[in-house]
C-alpha cells in the first residue's frame, strides 16, 4: 500500500520536521520592529512547502510570530496565541458566520457529488467517452466554464469545481497542478467581477473607507463598483490569459514537466478498478447537481436583499425606484 503521506515518509520525516524548531530557535534572533516582521510568513510558507501541510504551516506561522512578539517565549508566545487571537477570532460573529458558511458549502459539494448531478453535467460537457478518457484540452474548458457559473462564491467555486473535476482530470492526462490554476484563476478573478457575490462586501468596504479617507460624503458603494467592473483590469487579464493558455496549450516552466507526467501516466496506466463513489441507485441527473446550486444562488440573493432592506435610509428609500431600492440594499 502506498504511503499517502509522502511528506512523512521515512526518509523525508526527521529534517523536514526538524525545520520547526530550527524555526524558532532563529525567531528569537529576530528583532519584531524590524526585517523580523516577515519571519512568520517564511516560517508559515518555508512549512508549507516542506511538509505539504498547509493547516500545519498556518499554524506554525503564527505560533513564530506570537513567539516574536512575546520577546521569544516560548510559553508566553503559546498561551499569547490562544487567549489574545485564537480566543477573541472565535466570538467575533462575523468569523463563526464564515466557519459555518464554509462546513455549510462543504455539505453541500458533498451532498452534490453524491448526487452524481455534476458527474453528469461534466459528462455532457466533456462528451459520451469522457468517462473513460476525455480530451484534455476539453476538460480544461469545461473547468473554465464551470468556474464562470459558479461565480457567486470563490470558495463555493473551488469547493464544486475543483473537488467535482479532480478524477476525470487525472484520467484525462491533465495535472492536478493545471486543474489548480484553472479553478484558482476562475474562482477569484470571477466573484471580484460579478453583479453579486460573497466577495464584493469587501470590495464595498474598500469603496467607502476611499471616501471616508478622502472627506468627501460617501454616495452608494454599490452603483459605483458596477461601474468600476470594466476597470478590473486584474481580473479581466487573468481569464483572458487563462483562455489563451488552454487554447495554444502553453504549459511553461514547472507546469510543462506536471502536464508531461501527468499525460504519461494515464498512458501507461491500466483502467481503473476503484468501484465508483457515486449512489447507484440514484440515476445520475443534470438536475440533481443544478438545483442545489440554483437554490444556493436564490438563497443567497434572498438573504442579501432583506439584510440590506434593514439598514436602508428611509427618506433615500422612498424616493428611489424599485430597482435602485435593490441595488441600494445590496450595497
Amino acid at each position: 500500500m502506498p504511503n499517502k503521506l509522502n511528506s512523512f515518509s521515512k526518509t523525508g520525516f526527521p529534517w523536514k520536521v526538524g525545520w520547526i524548531p530550527v524555526a524558532f530557535a532563529l525567531t528569537w534572533l529576530w528583532n519584531p520592529e524590524g526585517p523580523g516582521t516577515l519571519w512568520p510568513t517564511v516560517v508559515a510558507i518555508g512549512t508549507t512547502l516542506l511538509l505539504k501541510r498547509t493547516l500545519v504551516g498556518l499554524l506554525t506561522g503564527a505560533m513564530a510570530g506570537s513567539v516574536l512578539i512575546e520577546d521569544g517565549s516560548l510559553w508566553n508566545g503559546f498561551v499569547a496565541l490562544v487567549e489574545k487571537h485564537a480566543i477573541p477570532a472565535l466570538q467575533s460573529g462575523w468569523n463563526v458566520s464564515v466557519l459555518i458558511f464554509t462546513l455549510a458549502l462543504g455539505g453541500l459539494v458533498a451532498l452534490v457529488e453524491y448526487g452524481g448531478g455534476f458527474q453528469a453535467l461534466l459528462k455532457k460537457l466533456l462528451g459520451a467517452h469522457s468517462s473513460s478518457s476525455p480530451s484534455g484540452q476539453r476538460l480544461q474548458w469545461s473547468a473554465m466554464a464551470m468556474g464562470c457559473v459558479c461565480f457567486f462564491d470563490g470558495l463555493a467555486n473551488s469547493l464544486l469545481v475543483g473537488r467535482t473535476l479532480k478524477p476525470f482530470a487525472k484520467r484525462s492526462g491533465v495535472s492536478k497542478e493545471k486543474l489548480a490554476y484553472i479553478v484558482d484563476s476562475t474562482s477569484a478573478s470571477v466573484a471580484c467581477v460579478a453583479f453579486v457575490s460573497t466577495w464584493i462586501a469587501y470590495q464595498l468596504a474598500m469603496i467607502k473607507e476611499g471616501f471616508d479617507q478622502a472627506g468627501v460624503a460617501a454616495p452608494n458603494p454599490y452603483p459605483l463598483f458596477l461601474k468600476s467592473i470594466p476597470y478590473n483590469f486584474y481580473c479581466w487579464t487573468t481569464l483572458a490569459l487563462l483562455g489563451l493558455v488552454i487554447w495554444k496549450g502553453w504549459n511553461i516552466g514547472p507546469m510543462r514537466k506536471s502536464e508531461h507526467e501527468a499525460h504519461h501516466s494515464v498512458l501507461a496506466s491500466q483502467p481503473s478498478t476503484k468501484p465508483n463513489t457515486i449512489n447507484k441507485s440514484n440515476e445520475a441527473s443534470i438536475w440533481k447537481g443544478i438545483i442545489p446550486i440554483l437554490f444556493l444562488f436564490g438563497s443567497l440573493l434572498v438573504g442579501l436583499y432583506l439584510d440590506g432592506r434593514q439598514h436602508l435610509d428611509q427618506e433615500l428609500a422612498k424616493n428611489a425606484g424599485f430597482l435602485e431600492k435593490i441595488s441600494i440594499a445590496f450595497g
